[in-house]
């Protein structure tokens, strides 16, 4: 389906000379949160592709990793612990996205230089964790899912700065994230 939305978009805009791909590196600091008495982090590390379709919507996929601390924990009516087991663990993230851009829907002039857009992402994470009982996180595949508003900033007609935040949810977090990065349009 993306390939089709590409390919429509492509001959659609075969006249434009505006950039209309854009490839993006984001970084985010997400908790890990299970129950009450765990909280630690992941790093995630996301490369996404966004094609714009025309000026208001653009679509797109996204593939990325994630780095944190394996637990084994035990737990009783009582108390609950947790054990270090490793250190490097690893995630996988993959998906779609897409984004509704604001501004030409505000303005009447094209503003290159700045874009307001709420981004919407689904798809899975996949924790690569030790296998065994009572891990955290638990090795598996789940689903992953984020809405957010952000701003891109654009000093040079190629070359951008961007901050987001909303609400992202998987597994072990449901709750608010902010997430940082660079954007290339091409």
């Amino acid at each position: 389906m993306l390939l089709v939305l590409t390919i429509i978009s492509v001959k659609a805009n075969t006249n434009s000379k505006t950039r209309n791909n854009e490839i993006s590196f984001s970084f985010a600091n997400s908790p890990l949160i299970h129950d009450w008495w765990f909280n630690k982090n992941i790093l995630l590390f996301d490369l996404n592709y966004n094609r714009k379709i025309n000026n208001y919507l653009s679509v797109g996929c996204y593939t990325g990793t994630g780095m944190y601390e394996v637990f084994k924990f035990a737990a009783d009516a009582n108390r609950a612990s947790a054990e270090l087991i490793n250190s490097d663990g690893r995630s996988l993230n993959l998906g779609l996205n897409g984004s509704v851009h604001f501004l030409p829907l505000l303005l009447k002039t094209e503003l290159n230089w700045v874009d307001l857009y709420i981004n919407g992402k689904i798809g899975t994470i996949s924790f690569l964790s030790t296998p065994g009982e009572n891990i955290i996180p638990a090795r598996g595949t789940y689903f992953d899912g984020s809405l957010m508003g952000g701003i891109k900033l654009y000093p040079s007609s190629s070359f951008g700065i961007f901050g987001e935040y909303g609400y992202r949810y998987f597994e072990y977090y449901k709750g608010l994230q902010s997430r940082f990065g660079i954007a290339i349009r091409f």
